[in-house]
């Protein structure tokens, strides 16, 4: 789908600018690539484009159809960003599919689907277990079964909204207790980096493999970075409301 802003602003009253003037045009299957930082306007420039808020000035049109016209759920978006709301009361294979299920895919469709995404993400060991305050699920599964809620729906547009912020890929040692730093401790900080890069990895290959306009919104320079790389695109900056190249 094609998403096109012309000189999108939000004012909420007393308050500067939350957008202002944003005009981009990003192309069907297109990757978009945005940083910036807590309170740039990122958030309120997605939930324009999702349909949840209207800009106070400009348009923006979806396929060369008005916004005014469009309904949220005549969008089609897939939206990748708190994965504990995702599982809410529901195990991972079940959080996977919940989409399909409200579009009434048969439960042989939606078996079928969540195998084949389960097999691709690894994730087959872990689709009846729930996802709990008292039995977390680690954060590198409750990712992953974002990346596979987004697969099996196939979505007009995909949205990242700062995915990794609050994940710290943890592992938690025997006793539970804080180290102090040494060179376990130097060793473990090394592996959650890894975890962390293996995870951008994943989000780089799955957009490739799917055809969909992809928006992925990044508070962290590094994360713009490594996409930009492995994506062979140059990330955009929003800044106090205001788009730069």
């Amino acid at each position: 789908m094609q998403i096109l802003l012309k000189g999108i602003s939000v004012h909420y009253e007393g308050l500067n600018y939350a957008v202002d003037s944003i005009d981009f045009k990003i192309d069907r299957d297109e990757f978009f690539l945005l940083l910036g930082g807590i309170g740039s306007g990122k958030s309120t420039l997605l939930r324009i484009i999702a349909g949840l808020e209207k800009p106070s000035d400009g348009e923006i049109f979806l396929n060369g159809v008005s916004g005014e016209e469009l309904r949220v759920r005549d969008r089609n978006i897939c939206y990748i960003g708190d994965s504990c709301n995702l599982l809410k009361g529901k195990n991972v294979g079940k959080g996977i599919t919940y989409g399909l299920k409200i579009r009434k895919f048969s439960k042989k469709e939606r078996e079928f689907k969540l195998k084949e995404v389960a097999d691709k993400l690894e994730l087959r060991d872990w689709l009846k277990i729930k996802h709990s305050r008292r039995k977390p699920l680690p954060d590198e599964i409750l990712y992953k079964a974002q990346l596979a809620r987004a697969i099996v729906r196939e979505p007009s547009i995909l949205i990242f909204d700062d995915p990794f912020l609050g994940l710290d890929f943890k592992i938690k040692d025997v006793s539970g207790k804080e180290k102090k730093k040494s060179l376990e401790a130097v060793a473990l900080d090394c592996l959650l980096s890894d975890k962390k890069s293996a995870m951008l990895n994943l989000t780089a290959t799955v957009i490739k493999s799917l055809s969909v306009t992809t928006i992925f919104v990044t508070s962290d320079t590094e994360e713009a970075e490594f996409l930009s790389n492995a994506l062979s695109v140059e990330y955009k900056t929003l800044a106090s409301g205001k788009l730069n190249s």
